[in-house]
């Protein structure tokens, strides 16, 4: 039976101002999607802690990234990538910026995500939902609609959801409600939690944020939403709400 594996990237970048909601944001939304309940999801082993990786340099990032691809693909398993830290866009890509991230980026010392993903063995996944916490991350669903779905020609099921469209985010407030969606439910949503669905619950409840969202071919079928999303807390009702602190 296909399970869900996880990749937590949770990095600041050299160059640029520290983010004080790290490393803790990163290391709470890990316990809350490996931890029995509505994550139940497994590591992807890259480092010390199976799922979770913590101020990565460039290469380690995208040696990670390579690694939950091809580990995940060969146990037949969905893959969650979940990125929080830095971001910027930059002759029409958009990178992520770990610790020895160059600023402003380049192909060499950043790391472009959509096209990285692209020249991986993304095909051979059931299903891929990656999640992005950082500035201008909004501007990777231009990338992910270029590099995925023109030049893979459907052959990948994916889920993109980012924190803002091009402008900038901060204080790690994506995530957190993110964590207080998983952990708490939505009465809105079905038995499952898509990324429409916490698109939805964020521009409710967090209205200065503009999230942002790109699918294609998910969910396939009721298997795939089974084991893509995750499960949610609460039945559907009226008059739910979340403080999102």
């Amino acid at each position: 039976m296909s399970r869900r594996r996880v990749l937590i990237i949770g990095s600041q970048c050299n160059k640029l101002n520290k983010l004080s909601f790290l490393p803790d944001v990163a290391e709470r939304l890990h316990r809350t999607l490996t931890a029995p309940g509505p994550g139940e999801c497994l590591g992807v082993v890259c480092g010390e802690t199976p799922g979770l990786l913590l101020d990565p340099t460039v290469e380690k990032t995208t040696e990670a990234l390579a690694t939950a691809v091809e580990t995940t693909a060969s146990a037949g398993d969905f893959l969650i990538l979940w990125y929080i830290g830095h971001g910027d866009f930059v002759k029409d890509d958009f990178f992520l910026l770990p610790t020895d991230a160059a600023y402003p980026p380049n192909l060499r010392q950043a790391v472009p995500l959509t096209s990285l993903l692209k020249h991986l063995n993304v095909e051979a996944l059931p299903g891929l939902i990656v999640v992005i916490d950082t500035c201008h991350s909004g501007t990777a669903t231009w990338n992910a609609a270029e590099n995925w779905v023109r030049s893979l020609e459907g052959q990948i099921r994916f889920e993109l959801l980012t924190a803002c469209d091009d402008r900038k985010t901060g204080g790690g407030r994506f995530t957190r409600a993110m964590i207080d969606l998983i952990e708490r439910g939505d009465p809105e949503a079905q038995e499952q939690i898509l990324c429409a669905d916490a698109q939805r619950w964020i521009q409710t409840h967090c209205g200065e944020l503009v999230p942002q969202c790109l699918s294609l071919g998910c969910p396939v079928c009721a298997h795939f939403v089974h084991y893509t999303s995750c499960r949610n807390r609460v039945p559907p009702r009226r008059g739910f709400r979340v403080e999102v602190q």
